[in-house]
Parts: structure tokens; sequence; C-alpha cells
């Protein structure tokens, strides 16, 4: 046993029990429509990430396509519903 294990396990629990929260809490579901969303970006959308990342601002046509994203990602699909 290391001298790190009393902490190590507080630790483990205390994300345990943040897990468990982030299911049944309203802060949960921000936190689970947070991760899902800049998934859903990263691979449908890395274009947009790049484009914020070379021009260091957002432009018109950029945010139109953010909006068109998010209205993608909210969209209810069949594999979401099943």
């Amino acid at each position: 046993m290391t001298a790190h294990s009393p902490l190590r396990s507080r630790c483990s629990s205390s994300l345990r029990r943040c897990a468990a929260i982030s299911r049944t809490s309203p802060v949960g579901k921000v936190v689970t429509f947070h991760t899902d969303f800049r998934k859903f970006m990263r691979t449908a959308h890395p274009e947009i990430a790049a484009a914020i990342t070379e021009m260091k601002k957002l432009d018109d046509g950029l945010e139109a396509d953010i909006t068109k994203a998010i209205a993608e990602f909210r969209k209810p699909s069949p594999t979401k519903e099943a």
C-alpha cells in the first residue's frame, strides 16, 4: 500500500458520487449535454473548430455554421430515440 492510497481512494469515491449525481440531477444533464455536444462538434463538424482557430473571431458565415450545427445536434435522430 502506498502513502497516497487513502487520497486515491477518496478521489475515486468522489468521482463515483459525481457520476451518480450526473445521471440524475439537472446539473448532470447539462454536463451530459455539454460532453455530447463537444463530441458531436469534434466528429461531425471539425471544420468549425479549425475555422475558429484560424480566424480567431466569429464572422457571420461561421456563426451561421455554428447555428446550423446546433440545430442538427438538437434534432432527434432515429438512434437517439431508440
